[in-house]
């Protein structure tokens, strides 16, 4: 237990793994943005009311949801309704999945590296 206590090592290898996810997290949240950034009545920012929110509102809701899909919580509030949104959808979940099953299985192989 001590050891893993005071080693400064695990900390540090481990946070690259959260930058990652937080770079991931970005691109697709602006991708996501991107797609539902148009005139179209059935986009998820006119569905969910945010179309009239500034622009920092709109990046927040879209992170929400990022963040949802990628850990695969998904709690409805915000949803996909034109193609493209649900494409992406798809795709960010496939990724998302994929994503945390390295960084964990990761994490746990320096858990057991320590032991």
């Amino acid at each position: 237990m001590t050891k893993f206590v005071n080693s400064d090592n695990f900390i540090l290898s481990v946070f690259p793994l959260y930058i990652l996810i937080a770079l991931i997290s970005h691109i697709f949240c602006c991708i996501w943005y991107y797609i539902a950034d148009s005139p179209d009545p059935d986009s998820w920012i006119n569905r969910s009311g945010y179309r009239a929110e500034g622009l920092d509102d709109r990046y927040y809701a879209s992170l929400y949801f990022i963040y949802t899909t990628l850990t695969t919580t998904g709690y409805g509030d915000i949803v996909p309704f034109t193609f493209g949104e649900m494409l992406a959808t798809v795709i960010f979940t496939f990724v998302g999945v994929t994503v945390h099953s390295v960084i964990y299985s990761s994490m746990l192989q320096k858990f057991d590296d320590l032991a």
